[in-house]
């Protein structure tokens, strides 16, 4: 993808992945997106408006000399600082590091936070971590910015018309040598605000009491294949997937509730919740141990109210009057529209973002 510089300010993307090269992360006819996603495409487009031009690395170490000013922003979830490294020393400022993934799966970026976060200006990583943040880098809490600001404006609680219980999500377990490595790295440095604990398994024991009933569906991709390590779920899964949803938005909007599990248990990686919120299916939370500092406890059903188990869960939600699920969607309709709802969104993410860029330049 061929882009133009001249008198543009530059943000070198460090990035891994199958899109690292040749500017493709930022090309619209190679990265596919679903509306209901948080778009990098609409940060690239909003950047650019404002005269900021995205490059990977490789393009802009081809450029000739005398380079151009240059920012790096370091986007990846391993601990290999080479990349950026090599552009500091081509002239590139560090401005700023940041993760969305979790521990379990990025676990040698997080166990490694101290020293990298040391040689950026600006850390954006979960609220969990902030302790573990160098004190050269000014922290910015890491959230899952939501497109349902602008878009959404009122759900509906349609009680009567809704199906029961729905969860979305692919089939991913973590690779064993990550958990190990998590393992031991917990046991001699615990992180902060840290459940060592898999919420991948713990959304396939849902699906295996869910699956007893036929009002709970499962959609996501990947359930045509075995669960890895384990036939355990087997059958459960065999009986409750529907397939991979069209459009994951418009298939929760049909149902009263949703499973919200987040992969890990840290503080401050919420990645779900806004996706049931806005589509209107009254959330079951387990995830982030500080969620009410995030979402108001009004808005959502948080698992731990019911010990962590199934039956007890299950019969309250059964058992819930119209009253009562029209206050929960009641609540959830003030949330929806509020400065803590855009703080939270893909809005708000980009503008601070391109603050931080532009006071480079």
């Amino acid at each position: 993808m061929e882009v133009s510089i001249e008198g543009r300010k530059l943000v070198v993307y460090d990035i891994i992945g199958p899109y690292a090269r040749e500017n493709a992360a930022f090309d619209k006819s190679i990265v596919k997106e679903k509306w209901y996603h948080y778009s990098f495409l609409y940060f690239y487009e909003k950047c650019l408006e404002k005269g900021i031009q995205f490059v990977t690395p490789d393009v802009y170490f081809a450029l000739p000399e005398p380079k151009p000013k240059a920012i790096c922003v370091r986007e990846r979830d391993d601990a290999d600082m080479s990349v950026s490294f090599a552009l500091r020393k081509a002239g590139v400022k560090l401005a700023l590091i940041r993760s969305s993934e979790n521990p379990l799966y990025a676990c040698r970026f997080y166990w490694n936070l101290p020293r990298l976060t040391s040689y950026f200006d600006h850390s954006v990583v979960m609220r969990g971590v902030k302790t573990w943040v160098s004190p050269t880098s000014q922290f910015h809490p890491q959230c899952t910015p939501h497109p349902y600001y602008a878009r959404v404006r009122e759900v509906r609680p349609d009680f009567h018309n809704k199906k029961f219980l729905v969860l979305i999500q692919r089939n991913a377990r973590v690779h064993w040598l990550r958990r190990l490595y998590v393992n031991f790295w917990n046991s001699v440095k615990p992180m902060p605000n840290f459940v060592n604990r898999e919420g991948y398994l713990d959304r396939l024991r849902a699906v295996e009491y869910f699956s007893r009933y036929p009002d709970f569906d499962l959609y996501g991709y990947g359930w045509d294949k075995p669960v890895r390590y384990t036939h355990k779920y087997d059958e459960a899964v065999k009986n409750s997937w529907r397939g991979a949803p069209d459009d994951k938005f418009k298939t929760m909007q049909q149902y009263k509730f949703s499973l919200c599990f987040e992969n890990c248990y840290l503080g401050g990686n919420v990645q779900y919740m806004s996706d049931s919120l806005y589509s209107g299916a009254v959330p079951v939370y387990w995830g982030a141990p500080d969620i009410e500092n995030i979402f108001p406890a009004n808005c959502f059903i948080d698992f731990r109210r019911f010990g962590c188990d199934f039956a007890r869960l299950d019969e309250y939600l059964r058992a819930m009057d119209e009253n009562t699920y029209n206050e929960y969607i009641k609540n959830i309709n003030v949330w929806i529209s509020s400065p803590a709802a855009y703080a939270l969104s893909q809005e708000h993410y980009v503008s601070e973002m391109i603050e931080i860029f532009e006071s480079y330049f």
